[in-house]
């Protein structure tokens, strides 16, 4: 079952400037400083309520595309993985499609995908 995607964006410069451009569209999960770099982690609101990832990649697409100004010169040189988040239970399986535009509009973006797969307990 499809959960969420967050975003993992690392950076050997601060990132106060972009968080500052997305705190009020986005939900901070965490930022900090971890040997020598920023590591800043965040989900898109709502993201959750989304039934498949190819929704929330778009509105992070969306989003992030409108950047300007220093905000967008961080994102661009920074490291960015869109981290996919399943849940699964011991006894089933979890298939979910990204498609190709969804998968096309991370790469424009210089994004890596990751997959996460999360047991139910």
């Amino acid at each position: 079952m499809y959960r969420n995607v967050d975003l993992e964006i690392l950076s050997r410069e601060p990132l106060d400037a972009l968080v500052a451009a997305l705190v009020d569209r986005v939900l901070v999960l965490h930022h900090s400083r971890e040997r020598g770099r920023s590591v800043l982690h965040l989900d898109v609101n709502g993201s959750g309520l989304d039934r498949a990832p190819g929704r929330t990649l778009r509105r992070w697409f969306e989003l992030l595309r409108t950047l300007r100004g220093e905000p967008r010169r961080l994102f661009r040189a920074s490291r960015v993985v869109a981290s996919i988040g399943l849940e699964a239970d011991d006894a089933s399986s979890t298939n979910v499609v990204v498609d190709a535009a969804d998968v096309a509009a991370l790469a424009r973006l210089g994004a890596a995908i990751e997959v996460v797969v999360y047991r139910r307990a």
